[in-house]
């Protein structure tokens, strides 16, 4: 017999014990103390399984609602990426001065969203700074 086969046995052995107990308790028979304790064992085992598969569910609508706002700020970040990129202007091969570059650089960065986060391959033996 396999693990699967035995649990579900197991499983359907407590359930009808569950059941044998409660029919007995609903037609007044009394019960010992013994049989009221493993009742009540079987009922708070029932409810923590309720209560265990309820999170199960609230924690993969809570995962699913992440993901899906992950896809939504990864495709506005791909469109604001292709925005930037086409309306970049065109790359001067005139030498500017240190001020005027400063000023594009500044105007490029907010022209892409001025992100706050940047994504960059690790490569070995880099140095600190260009991994932050």
């Amino acid at each position: 017999m396999t693990d699967v086969d035995a649990w579900a046995v197991k499983q359907h052995e407590r359930e009808e014990a569950k059941r044998r107990l409660r029919e007995a308790a609903d037609q007044g028979e009394l019960l010992s103390k013994n049989a009221q304790k493993r009742l009540k064992r079987l009922e708070a085992r029932d409810e923590r399984i309720a209560l265990r598969k309820e999170e199960r569910k609230l924690r993969k609508a809570q995962r699913q609602k992440r993901q899906a706002l992950e896809v939504s700020r990864t495709e506005s970040t791909e469109e604001i990426a292709t925005d930037a990129i086409e309306t970049a202007p065109p790359i001067i091969s005139a030498p500017i001065s240190a001020a005027e570059h400063a000023a594009a650089a500044w105007a490029f960065w907010a022209r892409i969203g001025s992100p706050t986060k940047i994504l960059a391959p690790m490569v070995n033996q880099s140095e600190l700074a260009f991994r932050l």
